[in-house]
């Protein structure tokens, strides 16, 4: 079998209807995922036993008529790991008897069928819950028809919603192709809300659409109009304030056995589906709320936390500190790593903050934060360069291997012309389930790069390339934290 139903949170209803089915299961896990860019314990490399990029397992479902009522099965597992040859020959000279079997306890609810630690549970929990540690959070908008809800620039939008403020409804639909409408993105009601608002620059906001994506969109409080759920009780506190926001997600909703990586920034009202689809949760750090007469500005952050992370630390935090602190925590891979058991299927829980690290970690995290947001970006001094004659058409993207320096690369967007000096490992970076410097190019396939859109694609690969190494910096620290 591909090997992604042992440990892929979306596939425990398959693993307990196997416990429930079977009284033993032998798992010979023989890896080679490409996509995971798995590594032999060692560190040298796997391949798979296929030319395919999904890993494989060789899988025993034994029925002795011996168990109980109620019983689950037992599970044993072993690995096989290295090349392809040596995998072979391995399998064809061993028996069943021959393999190191260990056995697996499945535990509820996602009844894991590999190794999985599960001691550091308490420690987990005891964090602090991001879920719970704000007043005011929720999903991000869905538009239900993002290819007219969302444009690149503000012109653009504007066209649109002219047409749909001035033309017949028969006329927008031949002219966008609309050939389907459900319950929530029927063009006569997208019509008639901008019919009635009008076509004002207060509602044409910037939105941030996926990671280092920011579009423009028609914003109001209206729902089941241009946008099918813009979600305004949660996002209009991101509208005319200088306000931040951390985006994050459940890994057990879609992205299953990918190494947690659910955290992002904005500042802007955000996508529902900045991660994948419906993978995102916005906390916004201030709310505007009404008090008698006039809007004021308030922290986000329920009072008891705060009250708690400031004993911890003997003073008191500056809230933007304090969420620097948090992302930063969220982009360590040894945080990812050791609480992979929890994070597959709960919220992100922090380690209280420590007096000996705490402003180190804020200070990395504020720079992650400003690379994520891209704030001065036009002082960056990037390293990826554009090359080639050409229209600056986006065909295609293809990552080229440098002959020489084999860990970085180019990367093609048509037949002539290139970003050059960019790294595999940028190219292959992922936040949820997208790979921002391909997803970039993936959705503006046919268009026509002018000079601040080649610039804003190196200054992604820069943001990427810092992020990597600032992850890097954070692990240390955070480790040192934990001794």
């Amino acid at each position: 079998n591909p090997h992604g139903y042992l440990d892929n949170p979306t596939f425990r209803g398959m693993r307990y209807e196997l416990l429930k089915a079977f009284d033993e299961i032998r798992i010979v896990n023989l890896h080679g995922n490409s996509k995971k860019k798995e590594h032999c314990p060692d560190g040298s490399k796997d391949e798979n036993v296929f030319n395919i990029l999904q890993g494989v397992c060789i899988n025993i479902f034994i029925k002795t008529g011996q168990k109980q009522e109620g019983e689950l099965a037992k599970v044993f597992y072993a690995d096989v790991w290295g090349k392809k040859r040596e995998k072979l020959d391995f399998l064809k000279a061993s028996t069943i008897k021959d393999l190191q079997f260990t056995e697996v306890i499945p535990k509820a609810p996602r009844y894991y069928f590999v190794p999985m630690d599960f001691s550091r549970e308490e420690e987990f929990f005891s964090g602090i819950n991001l879920s719970e540690m704000f007043k005011v959070g929720g999903v991000g908008m869905c538009t239900k028809r993002d290819n007219l809800a969302y444009q690149y620039t503000k012109p653009a939008l504007r066209e649109v919603l002219y047409d749909f403020k001035e033309k017949e409804e028969a006329e927008v639909k031949k002219k966008y192709n609309i050939r389907k409408e459900s319950r929530d993105q029927k063009v006569v009601l997208a019509q008639k809300h901008v019919k009635t608002m009008g076509v004002k620059d207060e509602y044409i906001q910037p939105a941030l659409y996926r990671p280092f994506d920011q579009r423009y969109t028609y914003f109001t409080n209206k729902s089941k109009g241009f946008i099918a759920y813009p979600v305004y009780e949660t996002m209009h506190h991101f509208i005319d304030t200088d306000n931040i926001g951390l985006i994050i997600g459940q890994q057990g909703q879609v992205v299953g056995a990918m190494p947690w990586n659910l955290a992002f920034i904005t500042d802007s009202i955000a996508d529902l589906n900045v991660f994948y689809r419906g993978g995102g949760y916005v906390y916004p750090l201030y709310v505007t709320e009404q008090i008698s007469d006039k809007m004021e500005v308030r922290l986000n952050i329920k009072p008891a936390v705060l009250k708690e992370i400031e004993k911890r630390l003997g003073k008191s935090v500056e809230p933007h500190e304090l969420l620097y602190y948090i992302y930063a925590i969220l982009h360590s891979n040894y945080y990812r790593e050791i609480y992979k058991p929890y994070l597959d299927y709960n919220f992100p829980h922090i380690p209280f903050p420590q007096k000996d690290t705490y402003q180190e970690l804020a200070n990395l995290g504020k720079q992650l934060v400003n690379l994520h947001l891209m704030h001065q970006s036009s002082s960056w001094a990037v390293e990826a360069t554009y090359h080639g004659e050409g229209d600056n058409k986006v065909a295609a993207f293809l990552f080229e291997k440098d002959a020489i320096q084999k860990e970085i690369g180019k990367v093609k967007i048509n037949e002539t012309q290139y970003f050059d000096h960019i790294s595999e490992i940028a190219y292959n970076f992922h936040v949820g389930g997208y790979q921002p410097l391909q997803k970039w190019l993936k959705d503006r396939k046919g268009e026509i790069l002018d000079i601040e859109g080649i610039r804003h694609y190196q200054e992604i690969v820069y943001a990427i390339t810092e992020t990597l190494r600032l992850m890097n910096e954070i692990d240390k620290i955070y480790q040192q934290q934990r001794k």
